[in-house]
């Protein structure tokens, strides 16, 4: 079962249509716009004063020149100028005139240029304020469609842990329950031995060393000393299974085998059953042990991914964190190990 979901460019396009984009764009845009009218409006306004005052000027300077050059003549006649000397006067009246028009010209002309290079500048500011307000309302989705997306992931993962936890607690507790049995039983054989009785061993698959059976049915003082000896085969026996038993778990079945007179095959299939991984809760701790304390050795990680095909190497990490820490004591760094 796999808790992740690809998510494409669909998704991003339907989420977009969902969160406003579009109409937060477009008001937006309506923004600038209207800022973008009334500016220029203010800077038409402004070009219309340019020419309002520049006709002002040139018709001031008009007049000037027309009342300067009828009051020339009189001028003329009390000074008795005449000839070449009041034309000149005439023609430099006529050239300060001109003079005075092209300067308000040129300045009508350089004040106009400004307001253009103004309103070209505001143009394109406003269309650089409109590619900045849809790239960051842009960023903006981008970056709560994947906070949508890494909530629904962490919701999908707690649910999918929940439930890979939930199972393995039912399979911990069916595996105690078979053990819890498998104790009651042996316990019950190992009474039954010390009566005379090897039959519940046979049941359990255990070889019944053929002594104990003469052993038990001599009387007297042999019987005593066979009792005892019964008993002391039996200890014997019973740490020698646990032993097999301990080293079965790890894949080493040859002991077992030789007691129990089990085949490997038979070995194998009863000390992998209910663990999907193939090895078995105590080596999966052992691995995790040692992963914790900072051995990421091929072995270690191959038991662990084994055991959790579908967490990553910090999944497993955060799962086996607290258990470090609360349950082995263990002083835990930050996760330094793969990223896979």
């Amino acid at each position: 079962m796999s808790y992740s979901k690809l998510y494409g460019y669909k998704d991003f396009l339907s989420f977009l249509e969902g969160s406003g984009y579009e109409s937060a764009a477009k008001k937006n845009k309506k923004a600038i716009d209207d800022s973008l009218a009334v500016q220029l409006k203010e800077l038409e306004n402004q070009k219309k004063t340019i020419n309002d005052n520049s006709d002002e000027l040139a018709r001031q300077a008009y007049i000037s020149y027309m009342s300067a050059s009828k009051d020339l003549p009189e001028k003329l006649d009390a000074k008795g100028l005449t000839g070449g000397v009041a034309d000149n006067l005439y023609l430099s009246l006529l050239n300060q005139y001109q003079n005075n028009y092209n300067d308000i010209g040129k300045e009508r002309q350089n004040k106009l240029f400004e307001t253009d290079n103004q309103m070209a500048n505001v143009r394109l500011s406003s269309s650089a304020d409109y590619s900045k307000a849809l790239s960051d309302l842009y960023n903006s989705a981008v970056d709560k469609f994947l906070d949508v997306r890494e909530n629904e992931e962490n919701r999908n993962f707690e649910s999918y842990y929940n439930d890979k936890e939930l199972s393995n607690k039912a399979a911990d507790r069916k595996a105690q329950a078979e053990k819890n049995k498998a104790d009651r039983e042996l316990e019950l054989a190992a009474l039954a031995f010390k009566a005379g009785d090897t039959s519940f061993l046979k049941k359990l698959g255990i070889k019944v060393p053929s002594s104990s059976s003469s052993s038990s049915g001599s009387s007297g003082s042999s019987g005593s000393s066979g009792s005892s000896g019964s008993s002391g085969e039996f200890s014997d026996l019973i740490k020698q299974l646990d032993y097999a038993v301990s080293l079965a778990e790890y894949g080493n079945y040859s002991l077992l085998c030789s007691i129990t007179g089990m085949t490997e095959e038979e070995a194998a299939l009863k000390f992998s059953a209910g663990t999907d991984s193939g090895y078995t809760e105590t080596q999966i701790r052992d691995a995790a042990k040692l992963f914790m304390s900072g051995d990421y050795s091929k072995n270690v990680l191959g038991i662990l991914k084994s055991a959790y095909p579908e967490f990553s190497y910090k999944q497993i990490w955060n799962i086996w964190k607290y258990v470090a820490e609360m349950e082995w004591l263990m002083s835990v760094d930050d996760y330094k190990g793969p990223v896979a």
